[in-house]
């Protein structure tokens, strides 16, 4: 069995409830957000009228990119006194100006429930790029080539430690993961479909 270390155990629910509440923005505001995003990134059809996300066959990593600067621009049209998006390689996705803690990196993915990342987010290099402590926003959406309809599944929000990122097993494997006990316990669900 595992040992796990202190920290992992003082992370309970309710400090993670703790966490989220303390964040700027509201849980309600993160679901308004992101929701009104995916419609618009949703509804987007090309010049020929293709639907972008259910018929033009885009990978799921590039909705995903979309996905992300939808919910950034409209954070910083809302609110550009307090929100930014990532202008330089050590930013976090979503910067907040008045304070740094309060910036968070947004993660989408096709699966129900996981949450990847790069290889580097459990990488110990102290030539990091950016901090991988922090407050995370994660949405989970359908696979857009294995539905006619694509939606948004959850949206869930919190605070992850570097140490909590696991590296692939293989020595050439380029992902990284979230043990699905650490992200229930640590990603608090403000949407579920």
């Amino acid at each position: 069995m595992r040992h796990q270390t202190r920290r992992v155990l003082s992370c309970s629910r309710d400090t993670a409830r703790r966490r989220v509440r303390a964040h700027p923005l509201s849980g309600e505001e993160i679901v308004e957000v992101v929701l009104a995003a995916w419609a618009e990134l949703a509804d987007t059809k090309t010049p020929t009228g293709l639907n972008l996300v259910s018929e033009l066959g885009i990978a799921p990593r590039a909705i995903g990119d979309l996905l992300e600067k939808l919910i950034v621009r409209r954070l910083a049209n809302a609110q550009p006194e307090l929100w930014r998006g990532e202008l330089c390689r050590n930013d976090k996705d979503v910067v907040c100006l008045q304070s740094a803690r309060y910036s968070f990196e947004i993660k989408t993915s096709t699966s129900k429930a996981s949450l990847a990342g790069n290889k580097s987010y459990a990488s110990s290099s102290a030539a990091a790029r950016k901090s991988k402590h922090g407050y995370y926003l994660v949405v989970n959406y359908d696979h857009p080539q294995r539905t006619r309809h694509p939606e948004v599944r959850s949206i869930r929000f919190g605070w992850l430690d570097h140490e909590d990122w696991q590296p692939q097993s293989s020595d050439t494997g380029q992902r990284a993961r979230i043990r699905r006990c650490d992200a229930t316990r640590q990603l608090v669900t403000l949407y579920e479909a």
